[in-house]
């Protein structure tokens, strides 16, 4: 898994409940399905409807009924030293003496996005922006090209491929969600979903949604919790925003 990308985007090997079945899909792939209109669901001090009603069992439906993100405002210095924006790569083959250096950049080198904008700021660091930053983060390789009747070794594939998987993996934790839904056997981990955050201050200044909570997330685990109700416990992650910090 480590050395299989997909467009520069890292592969997850899962199990799903509804599909009964095991699935080895990039994230390109799982980024790709976007959210339809049973998958868009709502954070909220309130209900508009009656619950014995259609329109009340579909809003209930719908309803996140709790919400923590443990890691909300975490710093971007954090994910900057884990290669989310810029990293380098030392390439040595031993076979023919050879030294690459490969610089990736989040400007330049673009990645798969699950909303409209980057999750970063123009914050500045030693006079460059956290994308220009690629001594932050930097990984070393050791290549022999002569291996394997010159097919190379395990780390022949590896370039800036590498660096954009790790990078679409660092952003993947810019926001990390732990909500619990009412349950839904149709709803997999590896879907996507649309989250609308409302802020409780409804009809004062400032009101309305919550634009960087919000947008689309990845499901990445879903606990099935049957007792007087049946609930499911997930974390939602999302790399990017609905907000431009710009």
């Amino acid at each position: 898994m480590r050395q299989s990308f997909d467009d520069g985007t890292p592969f997850y090997l899962y199990e799903t409940l509804s599909e009964s079945s095991v699935h080895f899909r990039s994230y390109k792939e799982l980024a790709s399905v976007k959210p339809t209109k049973q998958r868009k669901y709502k954070y909220k001090a309130f209900t508009n409807t009656q619950k014995e009603t259609p329109e009340g069992y579909e809003e209930e439906r719908i309803m996140i009924s709790k919400m923590s993100s443990p890691d909300y405002g975490k710093s971007s210095l954090m994910a900057t030293g884990s290669g989310a924006y810029a990293s380098t790569i030392h390439e040595l083959d031993i076979a023919n003496k050879s030294y690459n250096k490969i610089r990736y950049s989040y400007e330049k080198n673009k990645l798969i996005k699950l909303n409209a904008n980057k999750p970063y700021t123009k914050t500045k660091k030693l006079d460059k922006e956290l994308h220009e930053l690629n001594d932050s983060k930097q990984f070393f390789i050791s290549k022999n090209s002569k291996a394997f009747n010159d097919l190379g070794n395990y780390y022949s594939a590896a370039d800036v491929q590498f660096s954009k998987a790790v990078a679409h993996l660092e952003n993947l934790a810019y926001v990390k969600q732990e909500v619990i839904l009412p349950g839904d056997f149709e709803l997999s981990v590896g879907h996507l979903m649309h989250v609308s955050v409302y802020r409780n201050e409804e009809g004062s200044d400032g009101a309305g949604i919550d634009k960087e909570q919000s947008g689309d997330h990845l499901i990445t685990r879903i606990v099935h919790m049957f007792g007087d109700e049946y609930n499911m416990d997930m974390t939602i992650q999302k790399d990017s925003s609905e907000r431009k910090y710009d």
